[in-house]
């Protein structure tokens, strides 16, 4: 599939702001973000100062200038995101209008190069239905199944081991997510 490029940002798209990541890992990692149980909460954190960037509330990824970060919503019927070997990986399913083509897959398979290539941090927010999301650390890839329809991605949970052992959020979250099939 050839790859297609997105226009060119407004002055006021996320893709024009820069998360500081190291800042929110020691704030936030963990822990449930403060504010309405929405992206707009987290992304207004991630941006942090002033300006309030524009962004799709209705997408489950969202690019910044030196990051991407992925939504979960965890515990409802409609979602297949599955938290795998306890909560170090978890499954993410791209949209379905994404496919290998689309600028935002082919960032995703871009984390996959060695640490010294890759530009961008991957981050993950996840939430119960109806309670604020919580900031759930740095992913790396692991996996992508080319052939699904939506894109299946395996993702290792760089901060798993922080989180399991300090964040109770977390391991609601983990808890409340379906069963990894046998």
């Amino acid at each position: 599939m050839a790859r297609r490029e997105l226009p060119e940002p407004s002055a006021d798209s996320c893709r024009t702001f820069d998360i500081d990541v190291c800042t929110l890992l020691a704030a936030h990692l963990g822990r449930r973000m403060e504010g309405p149980p929405t992206k707009a909460s987290v992304v207004a954190a991630l941006a942090g100062g002033e300006r309030k960037p524009k962004f799709s509330k209705y997408s489950g990824s969202l690019e910044w200038r030196n990051a991407v970060v992925l939504w979960v919503n965890v515990g409802g019927a409609d979602y297949a995101n599955l938290f795998l070997d306890g909560g170090r990986r978890m499954s993410w399913f791209a949209s379905q209008r994404h496919d290998a083509g689309s600028p935002i897959v082919q960032r995703l398979l871009a984390t996959k190069r060695s640490a010294t290539t890759v530009r961008d941090s991957l981050l993950l927010f996840c939430r119960l239905p109806g309670e604020p999301y919580v900031c759930c650390g740095r992913l790396e890839y692991v996996s992508h199944d080319p052939a699904s329809s939506p894109l299946k991605f395996v993702w290792a949970l760089i901060d798993a081991d922080e989180l399991l052992e300090r964040s109770e959020a977390f391991g609601e979250i983990v808890a409340q997510g379906p069963a990894e099939p046998k």
